[in-house]
């Protein structure tokens, strides 16, 4: 658990009998016949097959999908949609900094097209490349009640998928999460991945590269807390891909853009919707996302002052506001669960429950402080120091993300190790927020 931690991602294509690789590509076409029949048999007790809001165009070497005259999808035998491949993917952490390694061995462009009998509503095509054992992807597309286009890719066994998509030198491009460096994303290349954004946004900067040379915390102009495969064009659309596996969103091309997703064993979906309007199209995507309530009214009333340091200094310095006629609205107190001392400083104690050392009575504070306007704001993350009791709890329960031998995947946060709560656990989701409260 000291220092450098690798976690390869590994896809090998296992070796196949030829009759095991058509038994499992019929299973997919069985599997999918029984998915789609059964959507098909539920709506149909409620309402007649809802028709699709795409026109499909195709001819004898090709195929696109529209929807109001913008071209979302384009197939050719010369220029396919759909590349798959070979290859592995290493992800190198170190204090929550990641360097992400991309092996590519092999792409193979899946030219070659025929559409199955499929469902009302649905096209069912085939994409393969005869020169390549196994090279065909079954892909599914249809209309949603909120979605003009629902393309679903169906598991197949190569460890890459490149989904190709018409652009244009003058389209402009906007989304892929928290993304600080560049409000246009056209002509960058975008890898969605969750770490800390390290030190800079540019890999030729002095401090970045001294900062990679001692501990990988150089940060680049894409990294980034909070990556989301999601985006939206100019040309009114957007697309979301609905996977867990690590993805690239990449817009380097004036002419296409291409989405990677990582691991063919699940099927990867990718939602499209076009609006007359920028402002309907985010409306409808954050109505389907969900939307983030507002913020309280006293947000605006004052100002808010950030304090460490205990509930005797926090009083100290709100007095001290109120002397000079400063209207305050709200406290805030990261160490409310406490510190501790690192080579690099002070840092907070990851076991988030009140320190009553620190911050004695905050309890009784919180409450006379917000009769008379004022609020106390702390924070957390999902990390639990080992050496607190939350962790120990968590770790006993199984709530922690795991590591690639199913134990509980500890790291280096600089001087001090925490396991991360799995919150997609509901489970451990509840324990944590239940927990993690005062």
């Amino acid at each position: 658990m000291m220092g450098q931690r690798c976690v390869r991602s590994v896809y090998a294509r296992p070796s196949l009998s030829t009759l095991y690789i058509n038994m499992a590509f019929l299973a997919n076409v069985m599997l999918l016949a029984i998915i789609v029949g059964f959507f098909q048999h539920n709506f149909a007790q409620r309402s007649a097959p809802l028709p699709p809001s795409y026109e499909l165009h195709t001819n004898r070497t090709s195929f696109s999908i529209s929807v109001k005259g913008i071209t979302i999808i384009s197939h050719s035998t010369t220029d396919p949609m759909l590349t798959v491949g070979k290859g592995t993917t290493e992800f190198a952490e170190k204090l929550g900094n990641f360097h992400i390694t991309e092996n590519i061995q092999q792409h193979i462009k899946l030219g070659t097209f025929s559409f199955a009998p499929g469902p009302i509503g649905y096209v069912i095509v085939q994409l393969s490349n005869a020169s390549y054992e196994n090279a065909q992807v079954l892909v599914s597309i249809h209309s949603s009640p909120g979605h003009e286009v629902v393309m679903s890719v169906m598991n197949h066994y190569y460890d890459y998928m490149w989904l190709k998509l018409p652009s244009d030198p003058i389209e402009h491009v906007y989304g892929g999460g928290e993304q600080y460096s560049y409000f246009d994303l056209k002509g960058h290349r975008f890898p969605i991945w969750t770490r800390e954004q390290g030190v800079g946004r540019n890999k030729s900067v002095l401090i970045t590269r001294l900062m990679d040379l001692y501990d990988g915390g150089g940060g680049d102009y894409d990294t980034t807390y909070y990556g989301q495969p999601t985006f939206f064009s100019s040309r009114k659309y957007y697309c979301h891909v609905n996977t867990t596996s690590y993805s690239v969103l990449n817009f380097r091309d004036d002419n296409y853009h291409q989405i990677m997703v990582l691991n063919g064993k699940s099927p990867t979906t990718f939602y499209f919707n076009t609006n007359s309007s920028i402002k309907n199209l985010v409306q409808n995507f954050t109505m389907w996302m969900g939307q983030q309530t507002g913020l309280p009214n006293w947000i605006y009333t004052g100002a808010m002052l950030g304090i460490q340091g205990g509930t005797e200094k926090m009083l100290g310095y709100l007095k001290q506001a109120e002397e000079h006629n400063i209207m305050v609205t709200g406290l805030w107190i990261q160490d409310w669960a406490g510190t501790l001392s690192t080579n690099f400083g002070q840092r907070l104690f990851w076991n988030w429950k009140w320190n009553q050392t620190t911050y004695p009575n905050l309890d009784k504070e919180i409450q006379r402080l917000k009769a008379k306007g004022v609020r106390v704001l702390s924070y957390i993350n999902p990390h639990l120091n080992q050496e607190g009791d939350l962790f120990k709890e968590g770790d006993k329960k199984g709530y922690f993300i795991k590591d690639e031998n199913g134990g509980t995947y500890v790291q280096d946060f600089g001087q001090f190790y925490c396991g991360t709560v799995d919150l997609t656990n509901p489970e451990a989701y509840d324990w944590y927020k239940g927990n993690s409260t005062m």
